[in-house]
């Protein structure tokens, strides 16, 4: 009489089951297929596979988070060197076209001193706009006593900063023209005689 074959252990049974779907897999690595044979033929769980899928999520996040920071530093610093090239070009054509051909490129929205989000301005020594690339109404104002959200002069710190011959304001708040929100924003100054021609950043 042949020998009956001994049934299989309920617990391969199961696992059997729950991992029928993705034991083949071609896209599983040669660890993970070894942690699938191991249980249908012992019927151990799955958990040591779950943590590794949740490190495995929990590493993509990571990778990815830094690439964006990564970028975003990145794009941070390609903004600030092309502020401070429209600031030279801007004061360069100034001196050596005079303020009534200058003032008005300056002020040209589409003109040579605007890219993307950076746009040159220019303030005489007293705060009063004399050109502005991206908000024509604010040109004849006078800024000097403007303050941002929290109480900084940052009109006075660009004046400052130009009078010492140039350089980065501290961080302050100002409304950006494309977006219409309240962003944190720094500014490279340089001086042209007594004005001050500029250049911010949003941050």
């Amino acid at each position: 009489m042949p020998r009956k074959q001994p049934r299989p252990h309920r617990n391969y049974r199961t696992c059997r089951a729950n991992c029928s779907n993705w034991s083949h897999s071609s896209n599983l690595q040669p660890e993970e297929n070894i942690i699938q044979r191991t249980c249908q033929l012992s019927g151990a769980t799955t958990s040591k596979q779950k943590g590794r899928t949740r490190m495995k999520k929990f590493i993509s996040l990571m990778v990815a988070g830094m690439v964006m920071l990564g970028t975003l530093g990145v794009a941070c610093a390609g903004d600030k060197e092309d502020a401070k090239a429209l600031v030279k070009k801007a004061a360069a054509f100034l001196k050596e076209n005079g303020k009534e051909k200058a003032f008005p490129e300056i002020s040209n929205q589409h003109g040579k001193f605007v890219k993307g989000e950076l746009y040159v301005f220019v303030f005489d020594p007293k705060g009063v706009m004399l050109a502005h690339g991206a908000n024509a109404k604010l040109i004849g104002k006078n800024l000097y006593d403007l303050k941002d959200p929290d109480g900084i002069y940052f009109t006075r710190d660009i004046l400052n900063v130009a009078k010492k011959g140039g350089g980065w304001t501290p961080k302050y708040k100002f409304t950006n023209p494309a977006t219409k929100k309240i962003e944190n924003k720094v500014t490279y100054a340089e001086p042209v005689g007594d004005l001050t021609v500029a250049c911010g950043v949003y941050e």
